[in-house]
Parts: C-alpha cells; structure tokens; sequence
C-alpha cells in the first residue's frame, strides 16, 4: 500500500487512530488464525489468491491496451 493510504480504508477510519487500529488487526488475526486449519493446501492458495488480486479488473476494456502491450513485450522479448 501507498504511505498513508491505509489512512483512507474504512477499517482504519472506524478505529480513530493507528494504535488502535494495529491492535485491532492483531486480535484480529489471533482470533482467525486456526479457523481454516482444515484446508488442503491448494483450497487455501485459491482462497489467498481470490481474495489478494481483483480479477473483475481483467473484464474491463481499460485493461485490454495493458494485456496486449504485455503480451506485444514478451512475444518480442
């Protein structure tokens, strides 16, 4: 993330300030962190995968000079 732009998310902002924030976070991950003790490895890097990258961002047409100029330097290079 860009400096100061966690300032600006919807989480930080209902918090007031970062200490508690951060707190907020850290009880946070404490509470969930065996709750998916169960997963098979490749049902967790999906689950990590889908909820890391936004995928909508490949239907928009904004996005198709980018993957073609992508793919245009790599079939050159």
């Amino acid at each position: 993330m860009y400096t100061g732009s966690v300032t600006n998310t919807a989480e930080y902002k209902s918090c007031g300030d970062m200490k508690s924030y951060v707190s907020s976070m850290i009880d946070m991950a404490a509470v969930s962190g065996g709750a998916h003790d169960d997963e098979s490895f490749l049902a967790s890097f999906k689950r990590v995968v889908s909820n890391t990258f936004d995928f909508s961002l490949l239907k928009t047409l904004a996005f198709l000079p980018i993957l073609a100029a992508g793919f245009l330097c790599f079939f050159g290079l």
